[in-house]
């Protein structure tokens, strides 16, 4: 019984694909459409690239020669000069910052101030027994 169904199964499917070789010149056809709709969207595609690639070199061209126009200007090269001299500023102040962080540890007086006021307060008291 299992090879019965199993033969209606075989037998079914090569129905199938005798009606699929029946349909040969239509698959072809389809096929041949097909390739025909994907070269010309390879073409249209490929005239797209061409054409962006002309319009960013135009733009880079551009962009080229307006930087060019601006790093001529006076007032570019005079805002180029401030903008270092703040660059500058920045490097000195900062530096002056970790100069003044630094002497004031050096200088931190506090716990001087403090053993001196205790050995103060110790020399009274011994002065005081001593009278």
């Amino acid at each position: 019984e299992s090879e019965t169904k199993h033969l209606g199964a075989r037998t079914a499917e090569m129905a199938e694909e005798i009606v699929q070789f029946d349909a040969l010149k239509e698959l072809q056809d389809r096929a041949e459409t097909t390739k025909d709709y994907l070269a010309q969207m390879l073409e249209r595609y490929t005239q797209r690239r061409d054409f962006m690639k002309i319009k960013v070199k135009e733009a880079s061209a551009q962009y080229e020669r307006n930087k060019a126009k601006l790093e001529r200007s006076e007032v570019y090269q005079s805002l180029e000069k401030l903008e270092q001299k703040l660059r500058h500023q920045g490097q000195n102040i900062f530096a002056l910052q970790e100069f003044i962080e630094t002497k004031g540890r050096q200088t931190d007086f506090e716990s001087i101030k403090t053993e001196c006021l205790k050995m103060v307060e110790d020399l009274n008291s011994i002065a005081v027994k001593a009278a």
